[in-house]
C-alpha cells in the first residue's frame, strides 16, 4: 500500500510540473532610458506605482539619474511597457526569459525521492533492537532525510512563487547631461562606400560633368569621426577632357540632433556632418593639388553595434577651381565593426 502511495505521489507531482510548463518562468527586462525632463517622468513613474499598487525593491535618484527595480504582474508589464515608450528615447532593452518547469520537475522527484526514503527509514527502525548499532545508524539517516526534505521544499517553493513573474529594472538618464559625454574610445569599423559627384557649373569641354567614386571609409569611434580615401572617375572618354580623375582624402565628423534622439534608433537616425581634406585632380598631362570642405546632411539606414548602413548628400567645395569643381556629392557606405 505505501508503494502505491509513493508512486501515485510522484505521478501527481511530474504532472504539475507539466502542467505549468507554458507559465512557469520568469521575464526580466533591464530597460535605460533618455529623457528631456527627469521630474516629469519621475511623477509618471510614481503614479504608474500607486495606481498599480507597487512597491518597488530598490528606488535611487540623483541629480542627473533616476534607477528603481520592481515586480509587475503579467498585465501590468505590458501596460509598463507601451507606456515607457512616450517617456524619451530607449537607449537598451534586454530582455530575458527564464523557465523554471524543469527545474520544478526535478525538485519534486527529488523531494519524492527523500519521502520515500524516510518511510524505509521509520520501518528499520521500527524493525531493529533500540540498543544497537544500527538504530542509530538509520536515526541520523533519517534526520539528514528530513533536513534534505526541507531544503528542496524551499526550493520548491521559490520555482512555484516565479511562476509569470516580470522583473523590471530601470533606469533613467537626463539626454542633455548624457549628450555632454560623447564616447570618443577607438573603435575598428572600417569599410566601403560608393559616391556619385555631380558638379553644378563645370566647363564640359575641360572638366567633367558627373564622376563615380569608390572609397575606403573608416569610422574611428561611435560618435562617427571617420577617415576617407577614395578614387574618382569620369564616366566620359573624351582625350580632350582636361581633368578625367579625382584622388581624395578626408576627414569627417557626423553630429546627431537631441531633439531627433540622438543617433540612438536602429532605423533611420537623421545627422549633419562636415569633411575636409585634399585631393588631387589629375588628367593626361595636367594636375591640380588643393583642399575642400563638404558640408552635409544624411540618414542611417539601419544603425547596429556591429553594422552601419548610411547614405548622405553634400555639397563639395574645392579651394582651387572652385567655380568648375564645386557640385553635389550623394554617398552610400557600409562599415562592419572588427
Amino acid at each position: 500500500m505505501r508503494a502505491i502511495f509513493i508512486i501515485l505521489l510522484t505521478a501527481i507531482c511530474s504532472l504539475n510540473a507539466y502542467s505549468q510548463i507554458d507559465s512557469l518562468k520568469t521575464i526580466s527586462l533591464d530597460v535605460v532610458i533618455l529623457v528631456t525632463n527627469l521630474e516629469k517622468t519621475q511623477k509618471e513613474l510614481d503614479t504608474f506605482f500607486e495606481n498599480n499598487n507597487i512597491v518597488p525593491d530598490l528606488l535611487n535618484q540623483f541629480t542627473h539619474l533616476f534607477e528603481s527595480s520592481f515586480v509587475l504582474t503579467q498585465n501590468t508589464y505590458y501596460v509598463f511597457v507601451d507606456q515607457i515608450e512616450n517617456w524619451g528615447v530607449i537607449t537598451s532593452r534586454k530582455v530575458t526569459s527564464t523557465n523554471y518547469t524543469e527545474k520544478l520537475h526535478a525538485v519534486n522527484q527529488e523531494i519524492a525521492r527523500i519521502e520515500k526514503q524516510i518511510e524505509e527509514y521509520h520501518s528499520f527502525i521500527k524493525e531493529v533492537d533500540v540498543k544497537s548499532g544500527n538504530h542509530v545508524k538509520y536515526w541520523e539517516r533519517l534526520e539528514f532525510a528530513k533536513v534534505a526534505l526541507q531544503e528542496q521544499k524551499v526550493l520548491q517553493k521559490e520555482y512555484l512563487a516565479s511562476n509569470q513573474r516580470f522583473k523590471v529594472k530601470l533606469r533613467i538618464g537626463v539626454a542633455s547631461h548624457v549628450a555632454n559625454r560623447p564616447d570618443f574610445s577607438f573603435i575598428n569599423m572600417p569599410g566601403i562606400q560608393y559616391s556619385y559627384f555631380i558638379p553644378t557649373n563645370s566647363d564640359a569641354e575641360t572638366y567633367p560633368q558627373n564622376m563615380n567614386g569608390y572609397s575606403i571609409k573608416y569610422i574611428l569611434n561611435r560618435r562617427k569621426t571617420y577617415l576617407e580615401l577614395g578614387l574618382f572617375r569620369t564616366d566620359r572618354t573624351n582625350d580632350n577632357i582636361k581633368y578625367n580623375e579625382l584622388y581624395k582624402f578626408g576627414i569627417g565628423q557626423d553630429f546627431y540632433s537631441v531633439h531627433l534622439g540622438r543617433g540612438t534608433r536602429q532605423f533611420m537616425n537623421l545627422y549633419s556632418g562636415f569633411k575636409i581634406g585634399t585631393f588631387i585632380l589629375t588628367g593626361n598631362e595636367d594636375r591640380l593639388i588643393s583642399w575642400y570642405g563638404t558640408p552635409s546632411i544624411g540618414v542611417e539606414i539601419y544603425k547596429h553595434k556591429n553594422i552601419l548602413i548610411d547614405t548622405k548628400a553634400g555639397y563639395f567645395l574645392p579651394f582651387k577651381e572652385n567655380r568648375n569643381m564645386r557640385g553635389f556629392l550623394i554617398e552610400t557606405s557600409f562599415n562592419l565593426l572588427f
